[in-house]
């Protein structure tokens, strides 16, 4: 699905949300909240860091 190289440049709570993804079709907010245990400010941010490395779509 994604290069190795790319999975190893994502940091622990990316590396969670993409395996997530994995099993899941989508994910929301307020799970990125409840997987990675951070705030929701946090969990936009990485939400949009891999949306930026286009390796997920974010509406």
């Amino acid at each position: 699905m994604f290069s190795q190289e790319i999975l190893e440049s994502l940091n622990e709570y990316e590396t969670t949300i993409i395996q997530y993804l994995a099993n899941n079709k989508s994910i929301t907010v307020k799970k990125v909240k409840e997987v990675i245990n951070k705030g929701e400010t946090f969990s936009r941010k990485q939400l949009k860091h891999l949306e930026n490395l286009s390796l997920i779509e974010w509406h």
